[in-house]
């Protein structure tokens, strides 16, 4: 795939339109599932604890953050369509499990898997945009429209969802099916996502690279390429990740601030409040709108 440095055709090219809308429709999933569906469907039709309910989403989190570096990783060796295809399908399996599993380990692990689902997203994004965008890294207009994206994503999906739940009178079925065709939908479009972004001059490097190697590598081989793949990694993110340290714990607590509110907030505005799905859609459009 070639490198075009100019943002406006990088905007329009394949690449650039497939991540935009697998990022749209996972958040849109995701939205959908920790805001609006999830927190209800546990505990009024399930009968589930608060406790559990906490524990679940702390799965989801849990895997999302676990996962994105092995899966920036893979983007980069093994490609972004297999590393995306894959990843997507977990999050399939994962709205299959809250269909068919009513235990609170069922859905614990459905969390789980949903958080391994949807880890690849970022790191294939960024990676993908960096190489794109060529030596001089013009990659701010298309990270804004991947963020723009993932925020619509995130607010249509509960606000959407809420909706729907108004008009099929609280039938989860119905909702559930939405969200698997959504599922479905998204590995169609990852499919479109080219097997890896060839930045100008790294095929020169990988064919002299290959040169040196083996023609049949053996176990060890594969372990010594592996071993120096993770090194030389790690040693370009301490070489090109400079930021003040106080980020980190900043960045913590507001993960941490979220973390709390996620499982509580949608059960006391709709079981302690009785606020309607419509009317907290309402409220969720003027909490974003005030960002």
């Amino acid at each position: 795939m070639q490198t075009d440095t100019k943002p406006a055709k990088f905007l329009r090219s394949p690449f650039f339109i497939a991540m935009w809308l697998t990022l749209f429709l996972v958040e849109i999933i995701k939205g959908a599932l920790l805001v609006a569906v999830l927190p209800v469907y546990m505990d009024n039709i399930l009968g589930l604890s608060a406790g559990v309910i906490g524990v679940a989403f702390a799965l989801q989190y849990l895997g999302d953050n676990l996962f994105r570096a092995p899966s920036g990783w893979a983007a980069e060796r093994i490609g972004f369509r297999a590393t995306m295809v894959t990843a997507l399908i977990c999050t399939l399996i994962a709205v299959i499990m809250i269909i068919f599993l009513k235990s609170a380990f069922g859905l614990a692990m459905a969390c789980l898997v949903l958080g391994i689902g949807t880890s690849p997203l970022w790191p294939c994004a960024m990676t993908g945009v960096t190489a794109m965008s060529g030596p001089q890294n013009k990659n701010g207009t298309a990270m804004g429209a991947l963020e723009m994206a993932a925020l619509g994503g995130t607010g249509l999906g509960p606000v959407g969802m809420n909706w729907l739940l108004e008009r099929t009178h609280h039938d989860y079925r119905t909702i559930f099916l939405v969200l698997m065709g959504c599922a479905i939908l998204v590995i169609l479009v990852a499919m479109i996502l080219p097997g890896r972004v060839i930045v100008q001059g790294e095929q020169a490097h990988d064919a002299k690279t290959d040169m040196n190697q083996p023609a049949k590598p053996n176990l060890l081989t594969l372990f010594i390429r592996l071993h120096k793949s993770v090194k030389s990694t790690l040693q370009r993110v301490r070489s090109t990740l400079n930021v003040n340290p106080l980020v980190y714990p900043a960045l913590f607590m507001q993960s941490f601030v979220i973390g709390l509110l996620s499982p509580v907030i949608t059960l006391y505005t709709r079981t302690d409040l009785h606020i309607s799905p419509n009317l907290y859609s309402l409220l969720l459009i003027a909490g974003g709108g005030s960002r």
